[in-house]
């Protein structure tokens, strides 16, 4: 049900979140995403040798730069500023996380993104703005918890810190607007989610009426031998490789257990479980390897296959054909889907008539800067 799960991912998710974006890409996944996103923020380059000031007078300038970069409005709601420094925050996580998909934004593309996130910022906004008047107040102690929270994604209190300081952000930024999203989480639970129901014939009917979102396509179990090869090998290490593979699979035809012979000798994490690497469908393996174990019979071992990661042998330990999965299966989840699309449509609804009622005024060009 590859399908409708991004539905439901997609309608889940309120476009109108607020302009705290606290969630952080892990360095290791950062490190791998820096080179991959083109935006058009400014980068600071030094002046030509001739008009170079004296140091204490970058350092002056760079303060007050700095310091009028975190007091740019980039919009105004009902009197509210949006600073440019939480629209560049949200603008870094919104593209880092575009990056890992590897996704490039740029041009045009990035001036919609630009436009798209600080109007979602506005609706948050907007959204926090009316919660407030039905006199919804954060609770103290899911704020703390969710600061918490926050902290243990880090491996460290040191490793936190520094995320803060790249972030420009502290503990008491972070938990006003922890404060701001739990209003706004109240609002919509109290305004919409209680309310909002989906019928057991409207379920059904979307089931019957959109059967390509459940399909579930056919899958193997497999396990496998690795002897890994560098991307960067040359021939020699090749070879020494295809000599190691080889002689695993002479021990496998002379009878040898291939779960004991992976925990020995492969080169795979999946080797503390005999090389099990679970259930796939077509797609989710390159393809020598998805060609190699999708061609196997259930027990039957492959010949040395290459990859790009090095030299495998498989082994197929079973084989689920392609189905439909049956409506029980996913009544929960078309449910919940089909109450969250109806709840994202309100949403979008209201926020149109707060942004009429009210005033919103937007500085494109802060946001350009």
């Amino acid at each position: 049900m590859q399908s409708i799960s991004k539905t439901l991912i997609a309608t889940i998710i309120t476009i109108f979140i607020l302009a705290l974006h606290v969630n952080p890409v892990p360095a290791e996944e950062k490190a791998s995403t820096d080179n991959k996103v083109t935006t058009d923020k400014k980068v600071a380059t030094p002046k030509k040798a001739a008009t170079e000031k004296k140091p204490s007078t970058d350092k002056k300038a760079a303060a007050t730069e700095k310091k009028d970069s975190t007091n740019k409005k980039v919009a105004l709601v009902n009197g509210t500023p949006i600073f440019k420094q939480d629209f560049d925050r949200a603008m870094i996580g919104v593209t880092q996380r575009l990056a890992m998909t590897g996704k490039k934004v740029e041009g045009a593309d990035l001036d919609k993104l630009k436009t798209e996130i600080l109007d979602n910022i506005i609706g948050g906004e907007l959204l926090y703005q009316e919660g407030l008047k039905k006199g919804i107040k954060s609770d103290e102690t899911k704020v703390s918890q969710e600061f918490d929270n926050l902290k243990q994604k880090f491996p460290s209190p040191e490793q936190f810190g520094s995320w803060l300081k790249e972030m420009n952000l502290n503990e008491s930024a972070i938990k006003a607007d922890f404060r701001k999203r739990i209003v706004v989480q109240q609002f919509i639970e109290t305004e919409f989610s209680s309310k909002i129901s989906a019928a057991d014939a409207e379920v059904k009917a979307f089931y019957d009426n959109n059967p390509q979102f459940f399909q579930k396509s056919e899958e193997v179990k497999a396990s496998h031998i690795l002897i890994r090869v560098p991307a960067d090998a040359n021939e020699d290490t090749k070879k020494e490789a295809h000599k190691k593979i080889e002689a695993i699979q002479a021990k496998l035809k002379a009878g040898g257990d291939f779960a004991t012979l992976a925990k020995e000798q492969s080169d795979c994490p999946s080797k503390e479980k005999g090389g099990d690497l679970g259930s796939f469908g077509k797609g989710q393996m390159v393809p020598p390897f998805e060609s190699a174990a999708f061609a196997l019979k259930v027990g039957e071992t492959s010949d040395i296959v290459a990859t790009e990661f090095g030299y495998h042998i498989i082994k197929v330990t079973e084989k689920q054909p392609a189905s439909t999965l049956n409506f029980d299966e996913v009544k929960g989840q078309i449910k919940q889907m089909l109450v969250q699309d109806k709840i994202q449509k309100e949403i979008i609804l209201l926020v149109e008539k707060l942004k009429k009622d009210g005033k919103v005024e937007r500085f494109m060009k802060e946001v350009n800067s």
